[in-house]
């Protein structure tokens, strides 16, 4: 159900197990729309076809591991990944507004590459086809299917499904690799959100890009046995310095083979993503309360 409850700010509450999806008062699913904004990333296990997926998120980056809901998929998708086990990730980027255009006006639906104006390339060795001119592509293989067990009268090809995706090898093009920050690290480039121009998905049918980059790191101990925090500054990033000049560089996790960037650079290319306070009692004796800021999550089912 909904109601409104006078607090310093005024709220809608949702009750998931008791109310329908979209109520009547608002124009979109609730919980579709409260986390944003997502990542958006066009997806294929075949050599013909590419799915448009808005909303994925990084279970683990070490090893790198996504998980995607299957409501979120065409059933041709998920076919392909329960079967043949292999898949691409190509970043969307707002060069393919018209592609996002046609491919979020429908429930999702894998397309020929030609319907959606999208140039299609080899993928890696036996990995399908990847979006030609994405600035990002992962080539990965089902590691795990997890049933999250709908109603017992719900047909079994109906229940909503979690897939863990492990991520074999990341291509990053050089358009997208720029001068490395100053610190005590060395690394070869930075991978530059300003660069690759990715789109995000805000629910409903609508996208955003990215304009302005800020940074800040996340809060320190003010000393080594101290309870409290000290922020850091949350200041505008500067404009990017343009690509680097680089060809390009593929990572592997596992064998870290190819030109070595100085990190795992699984954090820099899933985005934007949403970030949330995840509060919790840190101490079940004391409960003494803890918050900290969290970017990884994402929605898995909308109950549809």
């Amino acid at each position: 159900m909904i109601k409104e409850k006078e607090r310093e700010d005024r709220f809608l509450e949702w009750e998931a197990a008791t109310a329908p999806t979209t109520p009547a008062s608002l124009d979109a699913n609730v919980f579709e729309t409260c986390v944003t904004p997502k990542p958006v990333v066009w997806v294929s296990v075949d050599e013909e076809s590419v799915a448009l997926v808005e909303g994925y998120g990084v279970a683990t980056f070490a090893p790198p591991v996504l998980i995607l809901g299957t409501d979120l998929l065409p059933k041709s998708i998920v076919d392909g990944l329960k079967r043949k086990q292999l898949v691409t990730l190509s970043m969307a980027t707002v060069d393919h507004q018209k592609s996002l255009a046609i491919a979020s006006n429908t429930s999702p639906t894998a397309f020929p590459f030609a319907d959606l104006s999208l140039e299609k390339v080899n993928g890696k060795g036996a990995w399908p086809s990847a979006v030609a001119g994405s600035p990002m592509r992962m080539f990965g293989r089902t590691m795990e299917i997890i049933d999250l067990g709908p109603p017992s009268d719900v047909p079994y090809e109906e229940h909503q499904e979690v897939i863990l995706i492990t991520v074999d090898y990341i291509q990053v093009s050089g358009s997208a690799l720029s001068k490395p920050l100053d610190g005590p690290r060395e690394t070869l480039a930075k991978i530059d959100a300003q660069l690759m121009r990715p789109v995000a998905s805000v629910g409903n049918g609508r996208f955003a890009t990215i304009t302005d980059v800020h940074s800040m790191y996340r809060p320190r101990k003010s000393s080594k046995d101290s309870e409290t925090f000290v922020s850091q500054p949350f200041v505008r990033s500067p404009s990017t310095s343009g690509p680097l000049g680089l060809n390009g560089i593929e990572y592997s996790y596992i064998d870290d083979t190819g030109v070595n960037l100085g990190y795992n650079p699984t954090k820099a290319i899933v985005l934007p993503r949403p970030i949330g306070w995840i509060s919790t009692y840190r101490d079940n004796e004391s409960k003494l309360p803890h918050v900290a800021p969290y970017s990884f999550f994402c929605e898995v089912g909308r109950g549809e």
